[in-house]
């Protein structure tokens, strides 16, 4: 039986949450899609939602892993060159403590098609940004003063020419200055 071959039980937590078919709380962070059909936007209310631009209608939603206070709290989405995937930095308070220094971050690719995660990552620590390169197929992480190239698929590190690790880097740069724009 599947109850004998668990070291412990899961624990779960169940949080009741209304759906208003909008944001219940400010907007973080917005996207259009490369062919301008579609806005992506992320909230403070941990979800990320999809709308028609036309219509503005909401089209989709997407969720992940939450809990209290800022568990699970969406601190920045990209958008892959070719618009299919979305790629979610969240932050975790997996040992419950509240403290900086023991949260985790989660990195979760979504198809926007599906809806479906396709892939899941889990690092130590803090990071606070992430984008595509411009060819889709790495994702760069910024945390402290260290920029990374991780290839998502396979869940490891790659090495990432100059020009790429620069590509990303003015990027992530443009990015942050549309963002603290008043």
């Amino acid at each position: 039986m599947l109850e004998d071959t668990m070291a412990e039980p899961i624990k779960y937590e169940t949080f009741l949450k209304l759906e208003t078919g909008a944001h219940s709380s400010n907007v973080r962070q917005l996207l259009v899609t490369p062919d301008s059909k579609a806005l992506i936007t992320s909230g403070i209310d941990k979800t990320i939602r999809m709308w028609n631009i036309e219509s503005e209608k909401q089209i989709g939603m997407l969720l992940g892993q939450i809990g209290a206070g800022s568990d699970g709290s969406i601190q920045a989405i990209a958008l892959s060159p070719d618009g299919k995937y979305v790629i979610v930095l969240a932050w975790l308070d997996s040992y419950k403590t509240h403290l900086d220094r023991d949260r985790e971050t989660d990195l979760r690719v979504y198809e926007l098609a599906t809806g479906n995660m396709q892939a899941g990552f889990r690092f130590p620590g803090e990071i606070q940004d992430l984008d595509f390169s411009p060819d889709g197929r790495r994702v760069a992480t910024f945390h402290g003063l260290d920029i990374e190239a991780l290839n998502p698929p396979s869940n490891g590190k790659t090495e990432a020419s100059e020009t790429d690790l620069a590509a990303i880097e003015d990027a992530m740069i443009r990015r942050s200055r549309m963002r603290a724009r008043p």
